[in-house]
């Protein structure tokens, strides 16, 4: 049951987007895994329980805050359940240039993209949003050895496909079919998620 008091204060049209506020300087700022719920309430000066009154969870927080257009809590099931079967490569890229083409001059991924070879923090987020959100939980899940190496992989093949896509707009990449390049770059980063380590 939600506290009296938080319901009257989640009546007040603006502590939403005063916490999203707060969230987006505190996620910029520190990144996703230096940010707590906590923090971001009192930088509100609003109850903790607001906050998840609104958005629920951490993950649900920093969706909302940075407009992701992906929530990782409920896609990771289906992107693990990908990644077993042989599907995740694919299926990752192809959703990934979906949401790159929708918006992709105001899109805060691939803002995230621009500014990472000149912003530290833009860096560390890019760095996080992958590691701890997107392609990290879903190597976890798969308990393969060095994980950390195959998310390392991941991220850079994913990264470099939106630089040189959307960034520099490199030819005929970037104009490509989007099928076509999920069918390329689909399977080796389904490789560097589910193959053996390959020996030196």
């Amino acid at each position: 049951m939600v506290k009296k008091d938080v319901a009257v204060d989640a009546e007040s049209g603006d502590n939403r987007e005063r916490i999203l506020d707060a969230a987006r300087r505190r996620f910029t700022a520190q990144g996703y895994t230096g940010t707590t719920i906590r923090q971001i309430a009192a930088d509100v000066g609003v109850d903790l329980a607001l906050v998840h009154y609104f958005f629920g969870t951490k993950d649900a927080l920093f969706v909302a805050a940075m407009e992701l257009p992906l929530n990782p809590a409920t896609t990771a099931s289906e992107m693990i359940a990908e990644a077993r079967t042989g599907d995740f490569g694919v299926r990752l890229v192809r959703r990934l240039l979906d949401i790159w083409q929708d918006a992709a001059s105001q899109n805060p991924m691939l803002a995230m993209v621009r500014s990472a070879a000149t912003h530290d923090e833009a860096a560390r987020m890019l760095r996080e949003f992958f590691a701890d959100v997107v392609v990290g939980p879903v190597v976890a899940s798969l308990e393969m050895d060095e994980p950390e190496l195959r998310v390392s992989l991941a991220s850079s093949q994913i990264t470099g496909l939106a630089f040189v896509r959307h960034v520099i707009q490199l030819e005929p990449l970037a104009s490509a079919d989007p099928d076509t390049v999920a069918a390329w770059v689909g399977p080796t980063i389904q490789r560097y998620l589910t193959a053996p380590v390959p020996n030196p």
